[in-house]
């Protein structure tokens, strides 16, 4: 278990505490509390935005991070107006990532791909559909967010699916809509957060920890840390299932861009403590 994506581990500022949680624990000095190191390592990396406090080393549809479909960043939202760029791009996926699941629920992937303006991409192979979503959902963000994004944004989909190399245009919608007989469009857009939560932190903490570990102990720590994002991301989740019934929200106008800013902002304020 890894990441698709690996940067190196910055070695300072707010990242000391959760890089010595992982060390600590790799060196039997303490047991690891996922889910404070998640939360350390979220606030690390400046929140769901993707903006770190610290570095070293180096057709038509909608479209995210835009109102109008061309793509560009929606920069500061909300009321406060003081949400990053990397927030909007974020908030701007799980907008598209809403309106495409809802289609595909209602009515198939046809429509769903057309509200994307992919109608291009009908009875393509799967893998290359897969790959195009995430990437047209992606064109918000900017620099490591946006490969984290997309890399998110695949795998989710590719793990719903399930899929191989070879599946076909109608494997991918039949597995997309069973997926959403399950679980509903709340479980699709609660399995993309806690992967995105996940490859953000474990991209920059995979080679520390494969660095210091010895055999299946860097697995386990993935294994460990993975399944905390997702508790983080279904705890904050429940309360809006609870309130909010995802699949009548228009997640394509004005009540989905609120929706998807009112959820990152959650994430933003409660796991990551930032505003």
């Amino acid at each position: 278990m890894g990441t698709s994506k690996s940067f190196e581990t910055p070695g300072s500022g707010a990242w000391t505490s959760p890089k010595r949680q992982l060390t600590d624990h790799i060196n039997g000095k303490a047991p690891l509390d996922a889910q404070r190191f998640v939360r350390g390592a979220m606030q690390a990396l400046g929140g769901v935005g993707m903006k770190p406090r610290v570095m070293s080393g180096g057709g038509g549809g909608y479209s995210p991070g835009s109102r109008d479909g061309s793509g560009g960043a929606r920069g500061s939202r909300g009321g406060s107006g003081r949400s990053s760029a990397g927030v909007a791009a974020l908030s701007g996926a799980v907008q598209g990532l809403g309106g495409f699941g809802a289609q595909v629920a209602s009515r198939d992937l046809d429509a769903a791909l057309g509200s994307l303006g992919l109608r291009d991409l009908r009875g393509r192979p799967a893998v290359e559909v897969i790959a195009r979503i995430a990437e047209h959902l992606s064109r918000g963000a900017s620099g490591k967010q946006a490969e984290v994004l997309e890399a998110s944004l695949r795998d989710t989909i590719f793990d719903i699916a399930a899929v191989e190399g070879s599946g076909s245009y109608e494997d991918l919608e039949s597995a997309l809509q069973s997926f959403m007989d399950r679980e509903g469009l709340e479980g699709f857009i609660e399995a993309f957060l806690s992967q995105y939560v996940f490859t953000a932190v474990w991209s920059y903490f995979e080679n520390h920890a494969k660095s210091k570990a010895e055999g299946g102990a860097g697995e386990a720590l993935a294994s460990a840390v993975e399944s905390a994002c997702r508790s983080l991301i279904s705890q904050e989740l429940k309360g809006l299932r609870e309130n909010q019934q995802f699949d009548r929200v228009d997640w394509f106008g004005n009540d989905g861009q609120r929706f998807a800013d009112r959820i990152v902002g959650q994430l933003q304020s409660n796991i990551c403590g930032l505003q």
